[in-house]
């Protein structure tokens, strides 16, 4: 790896050995390994090593002070989407990383384990979350620790922007998302027959679009709370049941909580609904100290097009942060294409990502 640090190459190297783990849901060989991993790498440090486990999901955590009150809060999980076998054999090309994960976001984990090696003796206490399920919410990974066992002041996530020449910009907002399942049963009857009784499947695509109409402007592109149907299966015949189940996703953008937006779905007369995934709001204030901090760091860490804060859709655990009143941002090295078949991470950022974090910690 000619013309990259020390520091690059290490951490490199890192981002392909714990891309190779297959760890995504359940997979929990996979899990553990990676998880042993990412604590022997801090074995020739003083650094305080914890796991925290809930429900059989087990987070590690690396602090440099004894407290359950860091200033802050660094983030990265390193559980993944499944995806092809060859994805978990990472290759390099064109100075990028290819493989499951690169992007999404091992790579952010790994600088973020190497920033946190290096600022052990910091008198700014510190811990590192390595999480291992917020592909499927962060239930039992972030929102366990925040809500039960840590408060830190501010968290980022080392997540990336995944727009191309953007990398560098700082997520202060993202929506939530709650998905549920309606299903109903009805009365077999002739389809012929409309007068005879009630389709369920036209009743339930009716009760959908009562729903979605309290939520959502289809036409509106903005900073607003939007749904999404990903799912909807009907029979009626004489073998079968005149049935129905209809699957879909709220995403709310603080205009609605995630309590509020289950309080009415549920409200909905004769249909029975199942709550599925759900992941908080994100909605942190632009000019918060800590943020307008990252963003001075960024400026002079990061060559290119100018750091902005800004807001992007999609969710992260971040929202469970910003639900105990936490603010927290999304920042992360450059990938692109999570969760596809050409995911990848680019090795020239990991040193403009991590002198930013380290301005950044040094600064506060």
């Amino acid at each position: 790896m000619a013309g990259y640090t020390d520091r690059v190459q290490e951490v490199a190297n890192l981002v392909e050995t714990i891309v190779e783990y297959k760890t995504v849901e359940s997979n929990n060989q996979e899990l553990e390994r990676c998880r042993n991993t990412i604590k022997n790498y801090f074995s020739d440090t003083d650094l305080i090593i914890r796991e925290h486990e809930s429900n059989g999901c087990t987070s590690v955590v690396v602090l440099n002070q004894d407290t359950t009150e860091p200033k802050v809060m660094l983030h990265g999980h390193y559980d993944v989407v499944n995806g092809k076998d060859k994805l978990f054999d990472p290759w390099r090309e064109d100075g990028k990383i290819y493989g499951r994960g690169t992007a999404d976001m091992k790579a952010g984990l790994a600088c973020m384990m190497r920033v946190m090696k290096e600022m052990e003796d910091s008198e700014v206490s510190l811990m590192l979350a390595a999480t291992p399920d917020e592909e499927i919410g962060g239930l039992n990974g972030t929102k366990h620790l925040i809500e039960d066992v840590y408060s830190p002041s501010f968290g980022i996530s080392s997540e990336p922007n995944n727009v191309k020449g953007r990398y560098m910009d700082i997520i202060a907002k993202q929506k939530g998302l709650v998905t549920f399942t309606m299903s109903l049963e009805k009365p077999f009857f002739h389809s012929t027959k409309p007068w005879m009784g009630t389709d369920a499947a036209d009743k339930l695509v009716k009760k959908y679009v009562e729903i979605t109409d309290r939520f959502s402007d289809p036409d509106e592109r903005e900073w607003s709370t939007t749904t999404f149907l990903k799912k909807m299966e009907s029979s009626m015949n004489k073998k079968n049941p005149n049935q129905a189940e209809l699957t879909f996703s709220v995403y709310p953008a603080g205009d609605y909580t995630l309590e509020e937006i289950i309080e009415q779905v549920k409200s909905v007369d004769d249909i029975d609904v199942d709550l599925g995934f759900r992941q908080k709001v994100l909605d942190t204030d632009y000019e918060n100290f800590y943020v307008q901090k990252l963003l001075e760091s960024a400026k002079k860490s990061i060559e290119g097009e100018e750091p902005k804060v800004m807001w992007k859709a999609p969710p992260s655990d971040m929202g469970h942060l910003y639900s105990q009143g936490i603010p927290a941002v999304v920042f992360g090295p450059e990938g692109y294409n999570s969760h596809g078949d050409n995911e990848y991470a680019v090795i020239d950022s990991f040193e403009e990502y991590m002198n930013s974090l380290m301005d950044f910690l040094e600064g506060i």
